[in-house]
């Protein structure tokens, strides 16, 4: 259900049909003199051209945060980020025996030194982060699509 209070109001909808008397959140610059509420109520904020047009907020493919704890000031972007990723590979040689990597790195160790000749010995060393975090072609927070809208 849709429901806006007061003009500074953003709302949000899963239909794919937006509610009457409302702009998508999509950065678009709106006339100061046609919208006078909805200018007083956010302003420049989101941006303006200077003199008769302000911008609305651009919300297309961005996760809207509850303020508090780590996040950013309101009315402010934040920049993406992802956990820290680890992993260690501490060789303890026992002969042709070595320790195993962990976490985000896998590989073997190749001991290919034979009497007489030179040693070909080292590590094939891999990294996925897929080991120990979800992975995807995109940083994201657990989510649900929605489309944002502003009352005017």
């Amino acid at each position: 259900m849709f429901r806006s209070a007061s003009w500074n109001s953003y709302s949000f909808c899963w239909k794919s049909c937006p509610p009457q008397r409302v702009f998508t959140c999509d950065g678009r610059e709106v006339d100061v003199l046609n919208y006078p509420d909805l200018f007083r109520a956010i302003g420049t904020i989101y941006g303006s051209n200077g003199t008769s047009k302000f911008k609305l907020p651009d919300f297309r493919g961005m996760f809207l945060r509850g303020a508090g704890g780590n996040a950013a000031p309101l009315g402010q972007r934040q920049g993406d980020a992802i956990r820290n990723i680890v992993g260690n590979v501490s060789p303890s040689w026992a002969g042709d025996v070595a320790g195993s990597p962990t976490g985000v790195f896998s590989g073997s160790y190749k001991n290919s030194s034979r009497e007489g000749t030179n040693s070909n010995n080292g590590w094939n060393l891999n990294f996925y982060a897929s080991r120990v975090v979800p992975t995807a072609n995109e940083n994201r927070p657990v989510n649900y699509a929605v489309s944002y809208y502003i009352k005017y």
